[in-house]
């Protein structure tokens, strides 16, 4: 065959394709004309995902903190940067969401120089001498048990790196370490949470207590993965103290609707609240959700964030054990909220759950 009757035939064929192509879209078929059975082509949508096409339960998801306040800041925000001065301020400070960075907090340099080197060990070597020494000794550690950063890892993690986190929990809650069989590295405490909430609701009629006020995390999540929200409401008059009382009671009324309760959600400290929940309120709460067959979610991701010393902080971790409780825990921790308050960088924001 000839090249230009190649090009020739593959010249028709493309322009059939792309026919066919704008006809799917149309709603026409070949002919121009539309399709027998389908009315008025006019009427139908250029576009697969629509709004109107969308699953229910993603429309009808919200994040709150992103929500009318911010757009409303936005506004008058635009409207400072066009040279409105009849507000009786000059300037906002978002304070929304924890985001350090954003009101003033500079970035720490130790993690940034630490990552440096792991994405390019080649620096140990051509510029050694301009490395702090803190940060040459953990990269080489690092290093040593884990030559290529650029490498998948476990799926739960570099090894090692869970040591780390199984060490810093015997420290911190006075105990043996835990397996790290049992330690997850996720990147940020909101993946390793839609996780555990991924595998308890199964269906329509699973339900999750969660705490009001609380992260609007949970309340979007449960609702983008079809379940229920079971709403417990924290005492405002009592440092916004959690009642076990109202926890048995909105159980009760759920499962009188038929819902299907499978899980607690604790997050202490509060958030947005910052209350401290009492060792005996915890013990409460865990003696109820071993009664009830319920799982925690132990939201604790503010654990290193307290100032006030009248009302110590434990971990449930601790707590469970010291009952020498059987009930299902998820424990979560986040390294940017504890420790250099850094939440936009994605790649710099580890976190672990232990079960």
């Amino acid at each position: 065959m000839q090249p230009l009757l190649v090009l020739i035939k593959i010249s028709i064929y493309a322009l059939l394709l792309h026919r066919r192509v704008l006809a799917a879209y149309s709603g026409e078929d070949e002919s121009g004309s539309c399709p027998s059975g389908l009315g008025n082509c006019g009427n139908i949508s250029s576009k697969a995902l629509t709004l109107e096409t969308l699953p229910k339960r993603i429309v009808e998801a919200k994040y709150a903190v992103r929500g009318e306040i911010l757009d409303r800041a936005n506004q008058l925000q635009a409207e400072l940067d066009a040279g409105n001065t009849s507000f009786p301020f000059k300037k906002l400070i978002p304070c929304h969401i924890g985001n350090p960075q954003s009101v003033g907090a500079n970035p720490l340099t130790f993690h940034r120089q630490l990552l440096s080197i792991l994405a390019n060990p080649g620096i140990l070597t051509f510029s050694r001498a301009q490395q702090p020494d803190d940060v040459i000794e953990r990269a080489e550690t690092y290093l040593k048990h884990f030559p290529k950063f650029g490498a998948y890892s476990e799926s739960k993690g570099v090894a090692y790196l869970r040591e780390q986190v199984a060490q810093f929990i015997a420290r911190r809650d006075r105990t043996e370490a835990p397996s790290i069989e049992n330690i997850y590295l996720t990147d940020g405490a909101s993946n390793g949470i839609v996780s555990v909430l991924e595998m308890l609701i199964s269906d329509s009629n699973s339900g999750v207590l969660i705490p009001i006020p609380q992260y609007p995390l949970y309340s979007g999540t449960i609702v983008r993965l079809g379940g229920q929200m079971v709403n417990y409401y924290l005492t405002e008059e009592d440092r916004w103290s959690l009642s076990v009382t109202e926890v048995e009671a909105q159980i009760s009324k759920a499962r009188a609707k038929g819902i299907d309760v499978k899980a607690l959600v604790v997050i202490n400290p509060g958030n947005p609240t910052g209350n401290i929940l009492t060792k005996s309120t915890m013990e409460a709460i865990v003696k109820l959700c071993e009664r009830e067959k319920l799982v925690i979610l132990a939201d604790e991701v503010y654990q290193d964030n307290i100032w006030q010393t009248e009302r110590p902080w434990v971990s449930f971790r601790s707590v469970m054990l010291e009952l020498g409780s059987k009930v299902e825990l998820f424990s979560f921790h986040s390294t940017s909220k504890g420790f250099y308050g850094e939440c936009g960088l994605r790649g710099l924001k580890p976190f672990w759950l232990s079960i």
